[in-house]
């Protein structure tokens, strides 16, 4: 039985006819029933120094027939492969051609679309520098999501996961900004810089850890300053006035000579004036303010 087939290229059929293979072997279960004979005669069969020479006569038969079949097999398939492989190649040759067409049409329609890409990604980097600025916030810091440029990537979508990294980022600022006037606060009560202070919320480290740290600096300079004083006050007793001069008992040598000076300060904070107040204290000067 022959089937057609019908190719259709630019409104033309082209028609294909083949056949499918036959192959009529109608003495299969005579032959195999022959073959199962000898199998089951040389099933128990044992080689002895006696039959040596016939066992290696039935072995080379045994070999010249399975070859014998094996070639047959070989033919007779390739007889019927032969006329679907030039088929193939037939189709192969079609096929490289319109390849070959479909190339140059691609590349130029890949210029195309990544100039689209582009166009996509510029009017997104814009849209999100414009939101950021709105915001108040870094548009640096918005992770650019690459599918966003992808044509089949909605607007409505981009523009809603843009302003959920938004959000917070301004609420990440406003937490921040919090967090700066917590750690002034804190640092006029202390008496010490927060420059430092304000390093350490820009790491991400924990308000709760910055305080114990900027207390644990106060305690520190409180410790310094209380053993300064200690050793100067002790040095002090040990000196012996005569008039504006503090000799030294043991060895006579003038060590301090009493000074009085007036200073004058215009537009300084309170924490300097504190910083001040501690230093002149340390070193065992006594001052006082005048309003």
């Amino acid at each position: 039985m022959t089937n057609n087939e019908l190719i259709q290229f630019d409104g033309i059929e082209y028609p294909v006819s083949y056949k499918p293979a036959e192959i009529i072997f109608p003495k299969y279960g005579e032959m195999k029933d022959n073959i199962l004979k000898v199998h089951d005669e040389f099933a128990d069969w044992t080689v002895t120094p006696q039959n040596l020479k016939s066992s290696k006569e039935v072995r080379k038969n045994l070999n010249e027939l399975k070859r014998t079949i094996n070639s047959q097999r070989i033919s007779i398939t390739s007889g019927i492969q032969k006329p679907a492989k030039m088929f193939k190649a037939n189709i192969d040759d079609l096929i490289a051609i319109i390849d070959e067409t479909t190339k140059n049409i691609d590349s130029q329609l890949k210029q195309y679309d990544d100039k689209l890409r582009q166009d996509k990604h510029d009017q997104h980097v814009k849209f999100i520098k414009q939101a950021c600025e709105d915001a108040g916030v870094d548009p640096s810091k918005i992770r650019y999501n690459a599918s966003w440029d992808n044509k089949t990537y909605s607007n409505p979508k981009f523009e809603a996961e843009l302003y959920e990294q938004v959000d917070i980022l301004r609420k990440n600022k406003q937490q921040l900004e919090t967090n700066k006037r917590i750690i002034i606060q804190k640092a006029d009560e202390l008496g010490i810089p927060f420059a430092h202070y304000f390093e350490q919320l820009q790491r991400e480290i924990p308000l709760d850890e910055i305080l114990n740290d900027m207390q644990a600096e106060k305690d520190e300079l409180i410790a310094i300053a209380k053993k300064q004083k200690e050793t100067k006050q002790k040095e002090q007793a040990d000196l012996v006035k005569h008039g504006d001069k503090a000799i030294d008992p043991q060895t006579g040598e003038i060590k301090e000579k009493t000074y009085t000076f007036r200073l004058e300060f215009q537009n300084v904070t309170k924490y300097q004036v504190d910083q001040l107040n501690n230093f002149l204290k340390d070193w065992g000067i006594k001052a006082r303010r005048i309003k």
